[in-house]
Parts: structure tokens; C-alpha cells; sequence
């Protein structure tokens, strides 16, 4: 099932690892699989807990309608509750000063990994993070891939 760059044109393709096309998303599923990466930024912006907060709506409202944009959200909701707790213990550490060094790489970890995450997922890639606690599972089968196989 070989297809063209061009017959792909608007369309993110999650490759098996052959390299043959397993799903194709469409521009829509991207952009909100963008949005869910780049959603974690609102932290950045002095909003407690915004960097949960933003994927953790778009993968409420919008994880139901794309298997790719369920699981993007569900990685950026998963890698911020990582660094959250990352960020805890290095509070704890400040104490002996070690943990001011491990905030800032985190802060940077944190931002570069988004807008790589971000990048990824605007081309229809799914993203994974390089350390991630996966401690929000797969939801139920979203609603489109289930009327999909009833009619198959």
C-alpha cells in the first residue's frame, strides 16, 4: 500500500515499523494533536496547574473524536504530571541547593519537549516523550473508530 508524498498531502500517516502505513489522520486530528502539546504552555503563563489543565481538556473534549488526538493529549497530560512531580522532589532538594540546577533543566526540558511534541504531532507523528510515568491509560475506543468497525 505504497502511496505517494503527494497522496498524502494534508494528511499525518503513523507508520508501522517497516515503514507501511498503519493509520492516516486527517489536518483536523493534527491540529488538535498540536494543540494538545502546545495547550501545556499555558503553565508558562502563571496559571496553577495550567500545564495539566490545557491537555487535560482537549483530551476530555476532544480525545473522543481521534484515536491520534486521545493519545497526543493523553502523552502531554502524562509527561506534565511527570514533570509536576519531578518538579516536587526538586523543591525538596532545594534545601541543599542541588535542586535550583534540576528546576531549570526541567523548565527547559519541559519547553523543548513541547514544542518538539508540537512539531511532531502538526505532521501527524505521534510523539512520545523520552521520560514519561504513563499514569493516565487508554480511554474507551473513541467514537469514530467505533462506528468505523461496526460498518466493516
Amino acid at each position: 500500500m505504497a502511496q505517494s508524498g503527494e497522496d498524502l498531502a494534508g494528511i499525518g500517516t503513523l507508520l508501522d515499523t517497516d515503514g507501511s502505513p498503519i493509520q492516516e489522520y486527517s489536518r483536523k486530528d493534527q491540529t488538535w494533536g498540536t494543540i494538545s502539546h502546545l495547550s501545556a504552555l499555558v503553565g508558562f503563563l502563571g496559571i496553577p496547574f495550567g500545564h495539566i489543565i490545557g491537555p487535560l481538556v482537549v483530551w476530555l473534549i476532544k480525545g473522543q473524536s481521534s484515536a491520534f488526538v486521545e493519545d497526543q493529549a493523553r502523552e502531554s497530560l502524562n509527561f506534565q504530571i511527570t514533570i509536576s512531580l519531578l518538579e516536587v522532589v526538586a523543591w525538596v532538594l532545594t534545601l541543599i541547593f542541588v535542586g535550583w540546577a534540576i528546576l531549570a533543566i526541567l523548565f527547559l526540558a519541559n519547553l523543548v519537549l513541547v514544542v518538539l511534541g508540537a512539531v511532531r504531532a502538526s505532521s501527524g507523528e505521534a510523539f512520545r516523550y523520552p521520560f514519561n510515568l504513563r499514569l493516565i491509560g487508554r480511554r474507551s475506543q473513541p467514537k469514530m473508530e467505533r462506528l468505523q468497525g461496526e460498518v466493516e
